[in-house]
Parts: C-alpha cells; structure tokens; sequence
C-alpha cells in the first residue's frame, strides 16, 4: 500500500500527463511548446516532490 507522499506523487504525475497530452493535442504544430511544456512538467514534478512531499514528511514526525 502507497504511503501519503508516494500518493500524492503519483497522483500529480497522473495529472500532468493529462496536461501534457491535452497541449499536445492542441498546439502540436509548434515544437517549441512541446520543449517548454516538458520544462514546465519536470518542474512541476520537482515541486510536487520537493514541496508537498517534504510537507507529507514533516506533519508524520
């Protein structure tokens, strides 16, 4: 069973690889978009990580 930070990590890379499939679709001509929007995603990821995370970790002990 996922403990609380493994969960919240997987839901938000769930949610950003909905994002990222929906800008494809959408704006799939411009290859510069796909570039900034996987910068956009990792970052996203790290902040999940970092953040939210780190905050999972603090309120258990």
């Amino acid at each position: 069973m996922l403990d609380e930070r493994g969960l919240i990590i997987m839901l938000g890379m769930v949610l950003l690889t909905i994002l990222a499939i929906a800008y494809w679709i959408i704006i799939r001509q411009d290859g510069t978009v796909l570039t900034a929007t996987a910068g956009v995603i990792g970052g996203a990821i790290g902040y999940l990580v970092n953040h939210l995370g780190g905050k999972s970790e603090d309120s258990k002990g």
